[in-house]
């Protein structure tokens, strides 16, 4: 993952996983909690992953930091003592533009939705799921499409919509977070991708795709071990 056309912080994922739930839309609505800002390495530390471990996937952004609300590709490696931090945050500037920008701060906003693997440098790559496609024929974008295929064994209701729309285009790098279902009623955010383009200068909440005769996809899955949910709130978008 630390390679091209990745760039994430951490070589792995999937060893001993965990996901971790972090605030959620109620934060956000009917009004914006600008009191919820939230520490990724306190997070690691109560998730009992204090030192060597990876942490990456979609949340929202410093916006204390940044200046405005904004989305993130939340990414982070703490390593022997050492932290490296290479989150990415998109921001609406107008209502016809947005920027991309790089932030070292261990810090964000109202929500996330994290995956922490340990991480060991003499460790061999850890066994994870590759799904590769092309060409949409359906109505669900990939992460729902994959996330229905487990919900197929574990039936539950969802819905989606939400906010303003920009079309970017390809490549991009997502991180994602998926679960089957909400068992525990810990108010989980079941399918959560956000993504980002240095080549493009592009990046925010990933909906769907709109070239569904030539889209193609690629990604690499891990079924967690454990499932930590901080600061609940409740209410879904």
């Amino acid at each position: 993952m630390s390679q091209s056309p990745f760039g994430f912080t951490g070589k792995y994922f999937g060893n001993g996983l965990k996901v971790i739930d972090v605030g959620g839309p109620g934060n956000l609505f009917p009004s914006i909690r600008t009191d919820k800002i939230y520490d990724l390495k306190k997070i690691c530390q109560n998730c009992e992953s204090p030192n060597n471990c990876f942490v990456f996937g979609p949340g929202a952004g410093p916006r204390h930091k940044i200046g405005v609300n904004c989305e993130a590709v939340i990414d982070a490696k703490f390593a022997d003592g050492n932290l490296k931090v290479n989150t990415h945050t998109t921001k609406i500037i107008d209502e016809n533009s947005y920027k991309l920008e790089e932030t070292a701060s261990t810090e964000f906003c109202l929500m996330a939705n994290l995956a922490i693997s340990d991480i060991s440098e003499n460790q061999n790559p850890p066994k994870v799921l590759k799904i590769s496609t092309k060409k949409r024929i359906g109505t669900l974008n990939y992460p729902e499409s994959i996330r229905q295929f487990f919900v197929s064994y574990f039936p539950e209701a969802f819905t989606n919509s939400w906010l303003k729309y920009f079309e970017i285009s390809a490549p991009l790098t997502c991180a994602t977070v998926i679960h089957s279902k909400d068992n525990e009623k810990l108010s989980l955010r079941l399918e959560h991708t956000h993504c980002f383009s240095n080549e493009m200068g592009s990046g925010g909440h990933y909906h769907e795709d709109t070239t569904a005769e030539t889209i193609e996809y690629e990604g690499y899955f891990s079924p967690a071990e454990f499932l930590y949910r901080v600061d609940h709130v409740s209410g879904q978008l």
